[in-house]
Formats: C-alpha cells, structure tokens, sequence
C-alpha cells in the first residue's frame, strides 16, 4: 500500500518550511511529529541506523532520552535488533539512510518483518532520487509506504503510521 500526496501547484505553500520537495523540511517534519508522540507512545524505541552518519542520531537522543538507541552497524542487524523490541511489545522506529535499512538490509526486513507482520516503523531518508525504483515496492507487498512531499504531510503521514498496526515505512527523497 502506497500514500504519496503531490503538491498542487494552484495552491502555493503557506510559508518556506512547506516548501514540496525541500529534505531539509522533511527531516523537520519527522521531529516535530515525533516530539510530540513522544509522550503518547510510550512503547516507543527509536534505533538509528548511522554507518558513521550521526545526523539522526543526536537530535533523536535529544527527544526520546533513553528510549533512543544509536547503532552503528549494518541494516540487517539493526533490522534484527527492531525485531527483537517488536516481539517484546514495544514500536521500534528504524531510522536512517534509505540504503542502510532498505538495501543492505533487505534479506533480514523479508524475513523478520514483513512476513510475520511485525510493528516496525522505519523513516528512510535518500539522499539520491534513484535509490527506490518502482519495482523495489513489489518485494514489499504487505508493507505500507509513505512518501510525502511537504513538512505537513510528513507530520500528518508520521501519525497515521504510528497509529496503524503492521510494518510502515516514510520515505523521504
């Protein structure tokens, strides 16, 4: 299942962090929303996915605490790890590179997640448009993804994922 909204270009954005097509906003988007589930999900366990790349990481210790683990290993063991919060009850949230947790940890997120269905939540973030191409979707039939395009879908999508049961994934190119 795919939810992607485009920018309609009658309408131009209300200010520059609305900005379509703007990563930057995105990224924003994803913490302010995730500042505020903070509190509501209660279960909630961030683990980013650096690979030497501590973007994530920080900010999201400075929002979660000690629910926030940062991992500098490979996809798939990050992907393992998420399974592991996942069967223990909590909402693991992968976050990281679109490569690390998608590519690199493709056998391991078939596997463990989307067949048995887990409540993984994973935020991949591309820094190049050619990373997802539409038929990489097919390996993912039971996986919803969001794909949006301005910080206040990207608000509105983080919480829709949060609240659905099931593996979801945000995209943000």
């Amino acid at each position: 299942m795919i939810f992607s909204r485009r920018h309609s270009s009658v309408q131009p954005p209300s200010d520059e962090k609305n900005k379509p097509g703007s990563l930057e906003s995105l990224v924003e988007g994803f913490y302010d929303e995730l500042f505020m589930l903070s509190a509501k999900h209660r279960s909630l366990v961030a683990l980013t996915v650096n690979e030497g790349d501590r973007r994530f990481a920080n900010r999201i210790q400075r929002i979660l605490g000690d629910r926030h683990v940062a991992l500098d290993l490979g996809g798939s063991h990050a992907i393992a790890m998420a399974t592991g919060y996942a069967l223990a009850g909590k909402i693991p949230l992968l976050v990281g590179s679109a490569h690390a947790i998608f590519e690199r940890g493709f056998p391991s997120l078939h596997e463990l997640v989307i067949q048995p269905g887990l409540n993984i939540k994973m935020i991949g973030v591309s820094d190049s448009k050619e990373f997802l191409p539409a038929g990489f979707l097919k390996n993912f039939p039971t996986i919803s993804f969001f794909m949006p395009h301005t910080y206040d879908e990207t608000r509105s999508m983080v919480g829709s994922m949060m609240n659905r049961h099931g593996p979801a994934c945000l995209y943000c190119e």
